[in-house]
């Protein structure tokens, strides 16, 4: 998009892309230009696609400003289902194990995760994932990256194997 395009024609661009984003869902998400200023306003299900609407919004480029005023709206979901919903996630999540401690309290579909996860890029991790769940409005992540050691790792290794060297627990080493 040059520098000299339209607020019209911007508008144009932007729906486009959101066209192919938002196809045959349940959506509403309006757009406005304003002095080469997008403002998206609307409801959509989860904070993902907040997300993903301001990226679309993005690509018009040159210039472009995004306001992104957009809610997460699922009306038929409570902070019980919620809950439910992410711990689901988290413990689906690939590379949970032993020496992840994770939880999550869900008020008003605001999501806060504590606790301590073993590798820093897992705390990032647990957020990405749950941004798709339905009713999630924003995630406060309070997770702390455990420290990176050796000696740490030796430590852990040793401990798991102890754990479950133990035949009642053998059967749960596989998780």
């Amino acid at each position: 998009v040059s520098k000299y395009v339209s607020d019209s024609m911007i508008k144009t661009i932007v729906e486009r892309n959101l066209a192919k984003l938002l196809n045959g869902k349940d959506m509403n998400v309006q757009v406005t230009v304003d002095d080469r200023v997008v403002t998206l306003t609307g409801t959509v299900p989860n904070l993902k696609t907040v997300r993903d609407v301001e990226k679309q919004a993005w690509k018009a480029k040159n210039d472009v400003g995004v306001e992104n005023r957009l809610t997460v709206y699922a009306p038929n979901r409570s902070d019980e289902q919620i809950a439910e919903e992410v711990s689901s996630a988290i413990r689906r999540y690939p590379f949970y194990n032993i020496f992840d401690w994770v939880e999550g309290k869900v008020s008003d579909g605001v999501v806060t995760l504590a606790g301590s996860v073993r590798q820093p890029w897992r705390k990032s991790d647990y957020e990405k994932i749950l941004e798709s769940v339905i009713g999630v409005k924003r995630i406060d992540n309070e997770l702390r990256p455990l420290p990176l050691s050796t000696f740490d790792d030796e430590i852990r290794a040793r401990a798991a194997a102890a754990i479950y060297r133990e035949p009642t627990l053998r059967k749960y080493a596989h998780q």
